[in-house]
């Protein structure tokens, strides 16, 4: 249990003695530690409900009660409770419980940034003689400055697609706060370091959510800003990271479900027949796939015969997948993934498969998500005649199904440029 000595200092007709109430229920210390306890229903709720400040942290709207921070401040007992909760660092600067009936029925929380931003918008003629002293107080505990003289000698790690990496708090505190010019220089890859920017980038938005800070400090708006501006990739695509560490494809005895079959000889050489040798691991993913639409077909009869139902015939055992050659090249969406699959593997790509779609073989289509280096990329056939990948690209049409899901813009594009031309490196070689 913590020090407590701030309870005899509390108005006694609203607030309940823990030491009192734990005597009789021990097991509740589990629920109210740190936490100021109210048996007074009505005084509650005007806390809660009543003269309330509205503040916005961080673009979120939050109401914070002005008698309850009067009080906070005027008040001997709950401005030493106040002391004590920021001097622990909580996240919430308060926390009430309502204690009624033997139960904890209602509570009340204020984060740091939430006080700080409300105690500036109340009127100072309300405080008494050492209000204003305490206020300077209390602002000085969510202070920034607090925030670096915590993190000041600690090291911040995680692991980076299966590899630890560590780094000084206070380098990520200050990347994220440093003058434009110097984060320009970061985000344009020119600031040295043992990591990447896109490690960095990952490592500062982890440090920022694990340790919530952005409710236990108040940050100017330009360092919110770049930190949000970093979690949504705009600058940096480090969204792969951590993504597809290993292929997602086991069954139940841990068993690759690759494994479980196996592909025809002559249709995997011509599968890679007239690549280029030069081509990168993304390249050569592409270009396999536009292979495998050009050489094999949708089984047409079975897509007319099937919707959402479990398959029939030959389509309906996983053991078919030998049988699919050159000769006999019709498919169905889950046979072509399973392939698909398989190819990566041989690539060095890690992958997930929907399984959902293949157990049974109940939906329409199957779909396969990879990772290869910045590029998250997603393949899911329609299973459509006329718009399937199978069909477009025999016309040298337009390619549907293969996609990058990554936010960043820059990265989606280039993704996209890179489809398109091993895509027409592909179809001029045809016309030859």
């Amino acid at each position: 249990m913590g020090n407590f000595d701030y309870e005899k200092h509390l108005p006694q007709k609203y607030f309940v003695m823990r030491d009192e109430l734990i005597e009789q229920y021990p097991n509740i210390r589990l629920f109210v530690d740190d936490s100021l306890l109210m048996k007074d229903s009505d005084k509650f709720y005007d806390y809660k409900n009543n003269n309330l400040i509205t503040v916005v942290i961080n673009g979120k709207e939050s109401k914070v009660s002005a008698d309850l921070l009067y009080d906070l401040i005027n008040n001997e007992g709950m401005f030493k409770y106040l002391i004590t909760r920021l001097n622990k660092d909580y996240e919430n600067a308060v926390s009430i419980q309502l204690y009624k009936d033997n139960s904890l029925v209602d509570s009340i929380k204020i984060n740091k940034a939430e006080l700080v931003m409300a105690l500036k918008q109340l009127d100072v003629k309300k405080f008494q003689a050492t209000g204003m002293t305490r206020m300077v107080v209390v602002l000085s505990l969510t202070d920034v400055n607090v925030c670096y003289n915590n993190y000041y000698d600690q090291m911040y790690s995680c692991y980076i697609d299966g590899e630890e990496v560590a780094i000084s708090a206070i380098e990520l505190l200050r990347l994220l706060s440093c003058p434009n010019k110097e984060f320009r220089k970061f985000i344009n890859g020119k600031e040295s370091g043992p990591y990447s920017k896109e490690v960095i980038a990952y490592l500062i938005v982890d440090f920022c959510e694990k340790e919530d800070l952005f409710k236990k400090y108040v940050f100017d708006e330009r360092t919110y800003q770049r930190y949000q501006e970093l979690k949504q990739f705009k600058y940096i695509d480090y969204e792969s990271i951590n993504k597809h560490k290993k292929s997602d494809d086991e069954l139940v005895d841990g068993k690759s479900l690759l494994d479980t079959f196996n592909v025809n000889t002559e249709l995997m050489n011509a599968v890679y027949e007239g690549m280029n040798p030069s081509y990168s691991v993304i390249e050569k993913a592409i270009y396999v796939y536009i292979r495998l639409c050009d050489l094999l077909t949708y089984d047409s009869e079975q897509y007319a015969k099937n919707a959402r139902v479990e398959r029939e015939g030959k389509h309906s055992e996983i053991d078919n997948i030998e049988n699919i050659s050159l000769d006999n090249n019709k498919i169905v969406s889950y046979e072509f993934m399973l392939i698909y699959a398989k190819i990566l593997r041989d690539l060095g790509i890690k992958y997930a498969i929907n399984l959902n779609s293949i157990a049974g073989y109940v939906e329409e289509k199957s779909s396969i998500k990879f990772k290869q280096g910045e590029y998250l990329v997603s393949v899911d056939l329609f299973d459509d005649i006329i718009k399937n990948d199978m069909s477009m690209v025999k016309i040298g049409g337009t390619l549907n199904s293969i996609k990058s899901y990554n936010r960043n813009e820059v990265t989606h594009r280039k993704f996209e440029e890179t489809v398109y031309s091993v895509y027409s490196n592909y179809r001029d070689a045809k016309k030859r």
